[in-house]
């Protein structure tokens, strides 16, 4: 047979299923049981002689001895759940409750009666009264111990209840950290996708621009470079831009942009002006580290008084460019092979 744990401090410290708050029930009880019992006991005659102060000790004393009797049946009951639970041996259990709870109890006020009853008038020994009395605490104590089973059995379905529910809690906890992968990983394979399109995109572009260079690469009309094309990434949408469009790449608060020759602007794709200067090749020359210029977009270059480089583009917007405030042999040779460097003539006037 299985044997019950012993309570732990920390059951001791909390409230368990097993252990009951009776205290004030069992002195509600005693005055009931005790009041019970002596209306009884006048009606049949015993005290009908009493005086009023002989009724009402006699009444305290019923109350008092119910009240130990209700005691000690609820100190045997918290008794047997240590040793005997309900749940683990209910015959056992029920045979059990029944004596130490019921039986014996009675049999302990049968016995008082009986004692008593040879202190009274040979004429009350007889009375019907004692009879009644102890049918009346058989039948009380009875109701006792059911409301104690009745009680247990309370308690054990309210912790079945609270457990239910927190593991309903857990599933429904359980439940949404699943949904919650669930949709992290639908986000992920959304993104994969996306990145995929993107890449064949991009791979169609490419496609797109070795085809272009195969059908005129046999034309001597159009110089090499114009086939050379910018690939211009925003978001899901990529651009084929011509080299001979673009006019210059221009840092602006940190990030790359680029100009039409047209007077557009738009982000590059690249995130500095080194990437974007492999990207687009030796067409583009850096100038102060800041501008990349289209050698096509250059339309004249003018060396001030105080030997400055200006160079002014071709676009719509006529950019001026300043060169290093110090001179810099290297881009002037740059410079050289594209325009000539003009002196400064009546505020660039020529």
């Amino acid at each position: 047979m299985k044997k019950v744990p012993p309570i732990s401090a920390k059951e001791k410290a909390e409230p368990s299923p097993n252990r009951y708050r009776d205290r004030v029930v069992i002195v509600v009880a005693s005055v009931v049981m005790g009041t019970i019992l002596c209306a009884y006991g006048y009606r049949g005659g015993i005290l009908e002689g009493a005086t009023h102060i002989e009724f009402i000790i006699i009444c305290w004393l019923y109350v008092t001895a119910c009240y130990v009797v209700l005691s000690l049946i609820s100190k045997k009951t918290v008794a047997l759940d240590r040793t005997c639970a309900w749940d683990i041996s209910f015959y056992r259990r029920a045979v059990l409750q029944l004596f130490y709870c019921w039986l014996a109890p009675t049999a302990v006020v049968f016995a008082v009666f009986l004692l008593s009853s040879f202190i009274l008038p040979l004429s009350l020994r007889e009375s019907t009264f004692l009879h009644i009395d102890i049918y009346i605490a058989a039948l009380l104590l009875l109701l006792v111990n059911t409301c104690y089973v009745l009680a247990f059995y309370m308690m054990q379905a309210d912790s079945l209840r609270e457990k239910l529910r927190l593991e309903r809690n857990a599933w429904e906890e359980d439940g949404a950290r699943k949904n919650a992968a669930f949709a992290k990983i639908a986000a992920e394979d959304k993104k994969v996708i996306q990145s995929l399109k993107e890449e064949i995109l991009v791979l169609k572009t490419n496609f797109e621009t070795y085809k272009d260079a195969i059908r005129v690469g046999n034309s001597v009309d159009k110089p090499a470079e114009d086939d050379k094309i910018y690939l211009h990434k925003l978001g899901a949408t990529t651009r084929r831009i011509m080299h001979s469009e673009i006019a210059l790449f221009f840092m602006r608060d940190g990030i790359p942009w680029f100009g039409l020759k047209n007077g557009e602007e738009h982000l590059a794709t690249e995130k500095t002006l080194s990437e974007v200067h492999k990207a687009v090749g030796d067409d583009f020359f850096l100038v102060k580290r800041s501008y990349l210029i289209n050698n096509n977009a250059i339309e004249r270059c003018v060396r001030r008084s105080d030997k400055r480089l200006v160079l002014f583009l071709c676009d719509k917007q006529k950019t001026e460019v300043l060169g290093p405030v110090e001179p810099d042999e290297n881009l002037e040779k740059r410079i050289l092979k594209v325009v000539d460097i003009l002196a400064e003539r009546n505020k660039y006037g020529m």
